[in-house]
């Protein structure tokens, strides 16, 4: 469904984002 493929979405986006705000602790 529509909102089901929006999550799946939003998911992704906040998981890329926690990616990348552990890297970016983990470099400096």
């Amino acid at each position: 469904t529509a909102f089901s493929s929006v999550t799946h979405i939003c998911r992704d986006v906040n998981y890329g984002w926690v990616i990348r705000y552990l890297h970016a602790n983990g470099a400096s």
